[in-house]
């Protein structure tokens, strides 16, 4: 039977049989082998692969055509990672005028036909030809997890092949080269139809631009990349930098590289654990049983152990952990690594180990290969023909001279196996073996005979057999009595937490901490690329982020392999999709009602979902139908892949059936539907759900929740045509998302002033007085806790200003307090406890006290007494100091406000430290504490570790110095600088106890600076006084009571009775000079003032003066 038509697979044209070229685009035809498949020309007899007759097959088989468009199905595209690679034929130009057309079209075909077949061979796809170039991409339709790697052996086997003429290439006397550039990135990617001829697929973003700039930057037969595809590959291969040339049309500067062309095999990348500094943690126990078979094995008690779990959950690590414990002279390691790339290719995992093994090296001549493989076995021992012979047959070593006859396949096969298992018994009699398999999941089958074979001997050898695999695998050895599988659980939360702060080098806030744990789910290697990637964004730097703010993209390390089990799914991808976008947690219910799939379609879709263990059951025992993720990233995954339109279309979808059928949960959660419907772009809608659901969160102070339903109302507020309906309605929601703001980040954090300042700004376009008001009081508690006490002055005088035109009760005790406040710490009791009464004769309704919240961060009631007791004490008034302390922690409870409640605590701990009660600091650190983890307070939660750090100064030794300088580190990094000189005098006071001078006289320098910078007053006698414990901590009592003489008169001058009786308590405990003293009761006597502080003062100085001897 003769040959039929044959269809171009470029145009789809067909051809008469006999034809060699398309009449109707020009294209090289070619032939599938109907024995073998492979390709074939038009013209060629037999095939190249097989050696059939291709003109004798009946029925030949014409490579399929590439769709026409009328043929093509609709549409399809996707968001996803691919490894772009772009191939450059070197001077084609010159060789198309050099050669006759029809050897020139010869030549470009086999070109053409070489890159395809390697592409193919590698996992890759062509996306088109342009000219000379060939435009190839890794990792779709199927994600490959080392697609990255894959494109660069890819651009290195074409290289060299072109180079080398291998591939008939050269045939026409002419030398041929390419140039190759390889760059990974997002890109949108699908197929459609109208594409040209020469389009397989089409790719839309940068990415395939900058590999073709990088191609254009290479020199002739070399294969570069970008930085970025250069990172993913690690140390699987070796590069050489070429620095960040120009590249046409690319703004950014990228680093580029050269690919090293010597490679000496396939390697996952296990070199890369040589450099890994990251500690295993919370793998104490996994640990010990690997040390513990090991040492089994060691006493001749052969051993099997089998480590599963998923991918990235540190498998490999912890079994390359005990490899790198032993050395060459105590043990031999033997390492077999599985690649997603050979899981067909026979004995790949042992060919690949034993060039590792036996010491050859990359390109060397065959016969100093084979003689090192034949050296390596003899020392071992081994029989030549029947254990050399076939390992070197294995190599590709066998020496043409042999005189062993050939077997058949599975002869041959068996002969290789007892030769390994040989190998294995005689490395074991040597030294104890550890015999490391890594990534069983990718061995082949014959491999896998090989293990099975060395498993049944090695019970009674000193051989520990160590292999890792994924979840899926199926052990085979599972009920042999020297075998022990082990599936590693995921990471416990508080080890997620120690594995962040060791990756980062510093302790990011309880906030940042919640969302990495969340969004890795205990997976090592998920937590060290987020990790990673939050310290590139600074998000690990910025503490107090909230969850919006949190929201980074997945790390390129890990899409990939994330899109690999996507890639899995057949009918189910739809599926896994919408699932993504109605959350981490979904119900067949409303899937069902948001698709329109049969009943019998979704069962089928969700068992294959639950097989691949994509998502678990979450429900209550016995109900089926509500379904979690099980990795959050797999969901960012599944959703990232969508376009945007897609995406869209269905969170429109989604919200409609939510609005219609769940009012329940839309009134429960109405940032369930607020969400949907701001991914669908009804902004109007979204804004309105948002904003009830950030009451909500308020109301039950979940703060973090609030700033996230506030930030993303406002962005969905942006969407909105403007108006000034719109812009009053920003003005409210930036007030309102301040106070939770000043909450979790401290109330003089960047992102506090600047709502308030975009808030101020709409209000003064507008004339908004009483919204006015709110902002700038806003804006006085922001500057006034920065320390920036000149400008929170020019604040306060403008609230007094405000409130005398608005005259209502709430604004007049919020003038009050300002100034009450801002007069406490500038030093000025006596002025503070006017305006501090002033506020509370105005005796304000509890309902009042609830308004003032809404723009507020404490209770003012609180806040009025709070500072009343500060004042007072600082007065000499310590009676009237405890009973407003205790009026505010009374008021605290009655608003049952947690910010309000730390407040009281935190002002009791001051109170008593001023006091000397260190039990009642310690009691209300504690609470302090408490309350800030529970409710994310950063701001309190820094104020209470530095005073638990100062009370814990005798007992915790140098422990406590680290404890007050954490704790003061996480209170500035809210931008707080109120109380500075307190607390840097707490810190010094410490550091005097343990003989820290040096650092003692830095803080107390620091302080000193502070207070006179800013006007910082409130504890100046207490500094001078630490300046005097210093000086005789030296051993210079004189300038130390010269210090203390100098507190005493400041502490008169600014009539701070309470620090002033401090003094004069610790004069009398030292033996000091008469002058000293006289002068002191002198000035004291003078002053006239009633306050207790004062009076007992006098009544000391009294005594000692007649405890004086006469002169």
């Amino acid at each position: 039977m003769g040959r039929p038509n044959v269809n171009c697979s470029e145009c789809g044209a067909a051809n008469p049989a006999g034809s060699n070229f398309c009449h109707g685009c020009g294209n090289a035809l070619t032939l599938a082998c109907g024995s073998c498949g492979a390709s074939a020309m038009a013209h060629a007899k037999f095939c190249t692969a097989c050696g059939a007759a291709l003109a004798d097959q009946d029925g030949p088989s014409p490579v399929a055509p590439a769709p026409s468009p009328k043929d093509s199905p609709e549409d399809v595209a996707e968001r996803r990672q691919l490894t772009v690679m772009f191939c450059d034929l070197v001077g084609s130009t010159a060789l198309s005028e050099r050669l006759d057309p029809e050897d020139y079209r010869e030549l470009i075909t086999q070109y053409r036909a070489l890159v395809g077949q390697t592409v193919t061979k590698f996992g890759g796809e062509i996306a088109n030809y342009a000219g000379d170039g060939v435009v190839a991409i890794f990792g779709y339709p199927t994600a490959q997890e080392l697609s990255h790697y894959s494109a660069a052996l890819c651009a290195l086997e074409i290289a060299g092949a072109t180079r080398d003429g291998n591939a008939g290439l050269t045939d026409k006397s002419v030398s041929t080269n390419v140039r190759i550039g390889i760059h990974t990135g997002p890109v949108v990617v699908g197929t459609a139809a109208g594409t040209s001829s020469s389009e397989k697929v089409w790719l839309f973003g940068d990415t395939p631009n900058v590999a073709a700039r990088i191609q254009a930057a290479a020199d002739v037969g070399q294969v570069v990349v970008s930085e970025v595809t250069r990172r993913l590959i690690g140390e699987r291969l070796d590069f050489t930098s070429i620095g960040s040339p120009p590249l046409a049309g690319v703004s950014t500067p990228l680093q580029l590289y050269v690919v090293d062309p010597k490679i000496s095999g396939f390697d996952t990348g296990r070199k890369d654990f040589a450099h890994d500094k990251t500690p295993t943690i919370g793998r104490t126990a996994e640990i010990a049983l690997v040390q513990s078979r090991w040492d089994g094995a060691l006493d001749g008690e052969g051993q099997v152990l089998l480590l599963t779990g998923d991918a990235g959950v540190g498998k490999s690590k912890i079994a390359f952990g005990l490899k790198d414990k032993l050395t060459s002279e105590d043990s031999t390691q033997f390492t077999l690594f599985g690649s997603p790339l050979h899981q067909s290719s026979a004995f790949f995992p042992i060919k690949n180990a034993l060039t590792t093994l036996t010491g050859m090296l990359p390109n060397a001549p065959p016969e100093e290969s084979r003689d090192k493989v034949t050296r390596f076995l003899t020392d071992l021992n081994l029989d030549a023909e029947t254990c050399a012979a076939p390992i070197l047959r294995l190599m590709g070593l066998e020496d043409s001279t042999s005189l062993v006859a050939p077997m058949g396949p599975e002869r041959e096969k068996g002969a290789l196996i007892e030769a390994l298992l040989q190998l294995c018994a005689g490395l074991e009699q040597h030294q104890p073996l550890l015999l490391l398999l890594d990534d069983v999941h990718w061995f082949d089958a014959s491999t896998l005979e090989f293990v099975n074979g060395w498993i049944e001997q090695v019970s009674n050898r000193r051989c520990l057999i160590l292999m890792t695999a994924r979840t899926e695998f199926q052990s085979p050895w599972r009920n042999q009595s020297h075998v022990t599988s082990l599936e590693l659980n995921r990471l416990v939360r508080r080890d997620i937490y120690k594995l962040v702060e060791s990756i980062s080098g510093v302790q990011p806030s309880p906030e940042v901490l919640s969302q990495l744990a969340d969004r890795t789910d205990g997976v090592p290697l998920f937590v060290e690329e987020l990790t990673k990637m939050a310290m590139e964004s600074g998000l690990l730097v910025n503490r107090g982020q909230s969850q919006a703010e949190l929201s980074i993209a997945i790390p390129e390390s890990l899409q990939d392999s994330l899109m690999a089990r996507l890639d899995r799914l057949s009918a189910s991808r739809e599926i896994v999709q919408v699932a993504a976008a109605i959350g981490r947690n979904f119900e067949r219910k409303l899937l069902s009602e948001v698709l329109d799939w049969t009943e019998n379609d979704i069962t089928e879709a969700l068992n294959q979902l639950l097989e691949t263990e994509l998502i678990v059951p979450a429900g209550q025992p016995g109900m089926a139908d509500a379904y979690r993720f099980r990795h959050a990233l797999v969901q960012d995954a599944a959703y990232q892949s969508m376009l945007r339109s897609t995406a869209s279309r269905w969170h429109g979808q989604i919200a409609a059936v939510l609005e219609e059928k769940y009012a329940e949960t839309v009134a429960r959660e109405p940032e369930i539907l607020g969400h949907h419907y701001w991914r669908a772009g009804n902004y109007p809608a979204a804004e309105g759900k948002l904003m009830t659901a950030a009451r909500q969160a308020l109301d039950h102070s979940a703060n973090v929740e609030a700033i996230t339903h506030l930030q993303h109302a406002l962005e969905c507020l942006q969407e909105m045509p403007q108006s000034q309906e719109r812009d009053r309605r920003e003005i409210d929601m930036q007030i309102m998302i301040a106070v939770p703001l000043a909450f979790v980040r401290g109330y003089a954090h960047k992102s506090v002033l600047s709502a308030y300042t975009r808030a101020q700004a709409l209000c003064r376009e507008y004339g908004e007085t009483e919204r006015l008001f709110k902002v700038v009081y806003g804006q006085f508690r922001s500057t006034m806790l920065g320390g920036e006490y000149e400008i929170s002055k020019q604040n306060a005088d403008r609230l007094v200003s405000l409130c005398q035109d608005l005259s209502s009760p709430l604004t007049i005790v919020s003038a009050e307090r300002s100034m009450g406040a801002l007069q406490t710490y500038l030093g000025h009791p006596k002025d503070a406890l006017k305006h501090l009464e002033a506020g509370l004769e105005v005796n304000l309704s509890i309902e009042h006290r609830f308004m003032g919240l809404d723009f507020d961060v404490v209770d003012l009631a609180v806040a009025l007494q709070g500072y009343r007791a500060l004042s007072y004490w600082l007065s000499g008034d310590e009676s009237s100091a405890l009973t407003a302390i205790k009026a505010a922690l009374v008021h605290a409870e009655e608003t049952a406000h947690p910010f309000s409640q730390s407040f009281a605590n935190a002002f009791l701990g001051w109170i008593s430290h001023f006091r000397g009660d260190e039990a009642t600091v310690q009691d209300s650190s504690a609470i302090l504490i408490t309350l800030s983890e529970e409710y994310s307070f950063q701001f309190w939660r820094g104020w209470a570790r530095v005073m638990n750090g100062w009370v814990r100064r005798s007992t915790d030794g140098e422990k406590s110095l680290e404890e007050i300088a954490l704790g003061l580190r996480e209170w500035r990094d809210t931008g707080c600088r109120l109380g500075l000189s307190f607390f840097l005098c707490l810190y010094a006071d410490a550091a005097i106890l343990h003989g820290k001078l040096e650092l003692a006289e830095e803080l107390l320098d620091e302080a000193e600076a502070f207070a006179n910078d800013s006007g910082e007053k409130f504890w100046i006698v207490g500094l001078t006084c630490l300046r005097g414990r210093l000086a005789m901590a030296h051993g210079d009592d004189s300038a130390g009571i010269g210090h203390l003489r100098e507190a005493a008169m400041v502490a008169l001058q600014l009539g701070h009775y309470g620090p002033l009786l401090h003094v004069i308590r610790e004069l009398a405990e030292l033996e000091t000079s008469s002058n000293c003293l006289g002068e002191i009761s002198k000035a004291v006597a003078a002053d006239k003032t009633k306050a207790p502080a004062l009076v007992e003062a006098k009544a000391i100085l009294k005594t000692l003066k007649t405890k004086q001897p006469e002169a």
